[in-house]
């Protein structure tokens, strides 16, 4: 049985970082992140990140939605990287996933101290910064996937010390 696999959590938990493990063990999966998308995009126009951000925020999730159906039409695991905050967020891109498709979260959850210093290191890094006010609107937003949403499975994941359950 494929698998539809959302990632959850506010910016800087370890997402993209958890998916690079998920991708290595399967190296078929199609892969759905408006961070990568955004990058691509940037470097090809010459921009930072935010500058993408702003100019491609609107084509964004209708290229997403779109590579996700022909994703599910191929029969093809997919995982989808983004913050996926509430329930209302989630729940279409549940409905897209065929019957035949487990539907996995994997919930990751941080302190806004946390996150923002992981951010402040990411910044150094990358050059992509998170205002510590987002930071801090993600963390209370977020509400953890539940069962009752319609996933098969949730694996939770915290920081700092990478708690894995799987529940």
């Amino acid at each position: 049985m494929p698998r539809f696999i959302l990632l959850c959590g506010p910016a800087a938990t370890g997402k993209t970082t958890f998916l690079k493990k998920l991708v290595a063990q399967n190296p078929d999966a199609v892969v759905i992140s408006s961070d990568e998308i955004i990058t691509e995009w940037a470097k090809a126009d010459g921009l930072s990140y935010q500058e993408a951000y702003v100019k491609y925020k609107v084509e964004t999730p209708q290229l997403m939605e779109d590579i996700a159906a022909q994703a599910f039409a191929a029969k093809r695991e997919v995982i989808w990287d983004q913050t996926h905050l509430t329930r209302e967020i989630r729940a279409p891109k549940l409905a897209m996933a065929p019957d035949d498709y487990e539907r996995v979260a994997v919930a990751f959850t941080a302190t806004a101290e946390f996150l923002k210093e992981r951010s402040t290191k990411r910044f150094e890094v990358t050059g992509k910064t998170i205002p510590e006010s987002v930071i801090d609107e993600q963390v209370q937003q977020y509400q953890i996937p539940d069962f009752d949403e319609g996933f098969d499975q949730i694996v939770s994941i915290s920081e700092p010390g990478h708690e894995v359950r799987v529940l």
